[in-house]
């Protein structure tokens, strides 16, 4: 399945936060037929390191085809032959030096001054990525999707669009995400970004583009959270996550071997 990338632009954009951005730019694919009614679109909400590239190969030379293909296409889990399935990039897409990613953040240009945006471009949230899909859903003349589908941060948007546009959604289906946050998945984000905090080359933010942060995960100590947070829960009054052990065993009661290493 070869597909094409689309660009959708909004001349003016107001995030969450009231900041205003102008000529926003992201990019979408499709994979599928619109039915005359523009009842059977699904939206497919991706993860965070990931892009809209969910299904299909740009190219017939494409070594590897989008991370869904497996169950994105003709026949498979989310037929194509009766869905028309799209995905976007997010807004700050973290893929923003990929030549198939079209996106618009920090690393884009500030029409008002002709520079990178930098560590001037507003915060944005889920919330801001589920208003410009709807956007562009909107353009498509798309009035109610049939699915909103996504793993991981695409779950958390899915939860976002039952949210804040219940009328508008057939169903969701999030995978492998919850509706919020744990202490867990608190010290895993600050973890990925402090290779970065701590990379001289980060300079506060304000780096040259000829000269960006190596941002290389410490992987010692993403080990050490991953293996004591496999089934963990918050120990009561203390804000610490404490691993849940097997009685008896004295270890860590996650059936996953890594975390056991």
């Amino acid at each position: 399945m070869i597909v094409e990338k689309r660009t959708f632009e909004l001349p003016r954009y107001m995030t969450r936060s009231r900041a205003l951005l102008k000529q926003v730019r992201v990019g979408w694919e499709s994979y599928g037929t619109l039915d005359r009614e523009r009842s059977n679109a699904i939206l497919v909400t991706h993860y965070f390191s990931a892009t809209s590239h969910a299904a299909g190969r740009y190219t017939a030379h494409d070594v590897l085809p989008g991370y869904w293909d497996a169950i994105i296409g003709p026949g498979k889990a989310i037929d194509t032959n009766k869905f028309f399935v799209l995905s976007s990039d997010t807004l700050v897409n973290l893929n923003a030096r990929d030549p198939q990613v079209i996106t618009t953040g920090p690393a884009s240009i500030d029409p008002d001054t002709g520079a990178r945006y930098g560590m001037d471009f507003p915060i944005v949230s889920i919330h801001d990525f589920v208003q410009l899909q709807k956007a562009l859903v909107e353009s498509l003349g798309i009035k109610r999707l049939h699915a909103v589908v996504g793993p991981s941060m695409g779950a958390l948007q899915a939860y976002q669009w039952a949210q804040s546009y219940p009328d508008m959604v057939g169903r969701i289906m999030p995978v492998i995400g919850a509706a919020g946050g744990d202490p867990f998945l608190i010290a895993w984000l600050d973890i990925w970004a402090q290779p970065v905090r701590l990379d001289p080359k980060w300079r506060s933010g304000n780096y040259p583009e000829s000269d960006p942060p190596i941002a290389c995960e410490p992987v010692g100590m993403g080990s050490v959270v991953r293996a004591r947070s496999c089934d963990a829960r918050l120990r009561p009054g203390s804000g610490v996550v404490a691993p849940v052990h097997d009685r008896g065993r004295g270890r860590p009661a996650c059936r996953n071997a890594r975390c056991h290493r």
